[in-house]
C-alpha cells in the first residue's frame, strides 16, 4: 500500500504544473488518454508528468537517456530507457500518431507498417511484449553490411551468447531481428530479410522450414537459419568461424551440420558446407572409409558421413597435422587419428605419414572433429537471455 500510496501523492503534486507535449503533432495530444500500466492504466497527463516533465526538447541523447524511474521504490531508484514510456505513450496519447521520440525507436520489421506492438516474440514460455521492442535497439538502415554487422542497444551492445555479463559479445543485427521479426510483424518477414540465409541445406527440397527440433528451444529450423548471414558457401566461408552463431568459435560447416543432421532441419539430407567439408577425407585410402558406420562413442545416431560433414575442409601435411584442433586439446594428428579408429576400415587417417607442406597447399583448420552437442545448438533460449 505504501509504495502505491507513494505513487499517487507524487501525480498529485505533478499534475497541477505545466507539461511537455509528447506528440510530434501536438494537436493529437490526449491527455485525458489511458497508458497501460502493470498496476492499472495511467492516465496520459500523469504519465507525462511524471516522465517527461515540464519542458522536453527531443534528441536522441534525450529520449534514449537512461533516467531514474519515477515508480521505482528502490535506493536507489531503478534506471530505464526513457523511450519505454514513449513508447506506450504513442497510441493512447497521441492518437496513435508519432511521438517526438519516434525516429528513435526500432522497428524489426522490413516493411514497417507490418510492425503490430500488441503482439508478442518470444518462444513458448517466454514471450514479451512487442511494444518493448521500439527501445530494443538503435535504429539503423538494412544493408548486407548493417545487417551483418554488430547490433548495439541503447547504454548497451550485447551478443546472442550465453555469455551476458561480456559486454565485448555482441550479435549480428540478422540474429536480433529473426526472432522479433517473426513475432512482430504481421507478415513475419524480419527487418534484415533480404540479407540472411533462407536455406541451410545442400538439396533445397530438404529444408523443413516448419519443424520445430526438440534441442531448439521452441525456434523453428526457418527462424534458426535467419539468424545466419547470407554467404556464398565455399571451401574458405564454411571453413570460417560463424561469428553470428552461438559461442562464435564454431566453423560454418561444423553449425550448419550439426543444423542439418543433429538437429533434422534438412531432414535425411546434408548441408549447405557439407559439401565443402571433410567429408571421406579422413582416411588415407579414401576407399576404406565407412561411410554408414554409427559409431557408438558418438551415440549410435550420427554416421562417419555425417560427422564428417560437420568439419571443415582440410589438407593434411606435416604442418596442419601438428597443429592444434579449435579446441586446444589435441593435435589433428590425435582428433582425425581418433574419427579414423572409427570411420575407416584400417584406422590409418590422412594424419599417418602426412607430406610436406608445399606452396600450392592450401592449410585450413579443421573445426571440432565431436558430435556436437545439443547445448551447443540450442541457441533460442539464448537469444531471449539476451534481448529480452
Amino acid at each position: 500500500m505504501v509504495p502505491r500510496l507513494s505513487k499517487v501523492i507524487t501525480l498529485l503534486s505533478v499534475l497541477g504544473r505545466a507539461q511537455a507535449n509528447p506528440c510530434a503533432d501536438p494537436s493529437q495530444y490526449k491527455p485525458d488518454g489511458q497508458v497501460p500500466a502493470p498496476d492499472g492504466a495511467v492516465g496520459c497527463a500523469a504519465a507525462v508528468a511524471l516522465y517527461v516533465g515540464e519542458s522536453f526538447t527531443a534528441s536522441e541523447a534525450t529520449c534514449t537517456a537512461m533516467v531514474d524511474n519515477p515508480t521505482s521504490t528502490t535506493t536507489p531508484k531503478e534506471k530505464m530507457n526513457l523511450l519505454g514510456p514513449f513508447a506506450y505513450m504513442a497510441g493512447p496519447c497521441c492518437s496513435g500518431t508519432p511521438t517526438v521520440c519516434d525516429a528513435y525507436m526500432f522497428n524489426p520489421c522490413a516493411t514497417p507498417s507490418a510492425f503490430d506492438a500488441s503482439r508478442e516474440w518470444g518462444l513458448p514460455g517466454n514471450l514479451h511484449p512487442c511494444m518493448d521492442v521500439r527501445q530494443s535497439a538503435k535504429p539503423f538502415t538494412e544493408s548486407a553490411t548493417t545487417c551483418a554487422a554488430t547490433s548495439t542497444r541503447y547504454g548497451q551492445s550485447r551478443r546472442l551468447t550465453s555469455h551476458e555479463a561480456d559486454e565485448n559479445d555482441k550479435p549480428s543485427s540478422n540474429a536480433m531481428t529473426a526472432m522479433m521479426g517473426a513475432g512482430c510483424c504481421t507478415d513475419g518477414v524480419p527487418l534484415c530479410d533480404a540479407f540472411v540465409t533462407k536455406n541451410i541445406c545442400a538439396t533445397e527440397s530438404d529444408f523443413t522450414a516448419s519443424a520445430t527440433p526438440a534441442d531448439a528451444g521452441g525456434m523453428t529450423c526457418a527462424q534458426m537459419a535467419a539468424q545466419w548471414n547470407k554467404f556464398t558457401p565455399s571451401v574458405a566461408t564454411c571453413s570460417a568461424k560463424a561469428s553470428e552463431i552461438g559461442e562464435g568459435t564454431d566453423s560454418r560447416s561444423v553449425m550448419l551440420g550439426a543444423y542439418a543432421i543433429h538437429m533434422g532441419c534438412c531432414g535425411k539430407g546434408v548441408s549447405v558446407c557439407a559439401p565443402f567439408s571433410l567429408n571421406a577425407g579422413v582416411c588415407k585410402d579414401t576407399a576404406k572409409f565407412t561411410p554408414d558406420v554409427k559409431p557408438a562413442a558418438w551415440g549410435g545416431n550420427i554416421g562417419c558421413e555425417d560427422q564428417l560433414g560437420m568439419m571443415a575442409s582440410f589438407y593434411a601435411n606435416t604442418a596442419t597435422c601438428a597443429g592444434m584442433n579449435d579446441k586446444g586439446d589435441a593435435t589433428m594428428t590425435v582428433e582425425t587419428g581418433q574419427i579414423a579408429a572409427a570411420c575407416c576400415s584400417d584406422g590409418v587417417s590422412v594424419c599417418t605419414d602426412p607430406p610436406a607442406p608445399t606452396t600450392t597447399t592450401q592449410a585450413v583448420v579443421v573445426s571440432k572433429a565431436v558430435v556436437v552437442s545439443s547445448a551447443s545448438v540450442a541457441l533460442g533460449c539464448v537469444l531471449l537471455q539476451m534481448w529480452s
